[in-house]
């Protein structure tokens, strides 16, 4: 989990690109020569909410793509994962207009449309 790799190749050569474990999901990739691959830039996350319940994938890209202010075709992989059940404070209860609630883990991938990558950490 949250450790970055390279594949291992066979010819000796090295590997294009790396992949990762996130939220129990390999992400990007890792090839040896003569496997084409797109290279490219990516910026994954995850962030922990608290919600009744998980958006549709339409929703989520939706919602990120918007928190981001970026297009939405840059939005990918994402996902939800909900988690436990909790119960809402009082007033927390009342706007929510149920007593409970559940932990989510969201996440996904940016394809970067900016030139560097970095430039998107402090929109997150």
């Amino acid at each position: 989990e949250g450790s970055i790799c390279t594949a291992q190749c066979n010819s000796g050569t090295a590997a294009n690109g790396t992949f990762m474990c996130l939220s129990g999901k390999i992400r990007l990739k890792s090839v040896c020569q003569g496997q084409g691959v797109a290279m490219g830039d990516k910026v994954l996350f995850t962030l922990g909410v608290l919600a009744s319940e998980c958006p549709s994938p339409g929703q989520l890209r939706t919602f990120l793509a918007n928190a981001m202010n970026v297009d939405i075709e840059t939005v990918d992989g994402v996902f939800c994962e909900a988690g436990e059940h909790f119960a809402l404070s009082e007033d927390d209860a009342r706007l929510a207009g149920h007593p409970m609630a559940r932990i989510l883990t969201i996440g996904g991938e940016f394809n970067t449309p900016v030139d560097d990558p970095r430039d998107l950490l402090p929109r997150v």
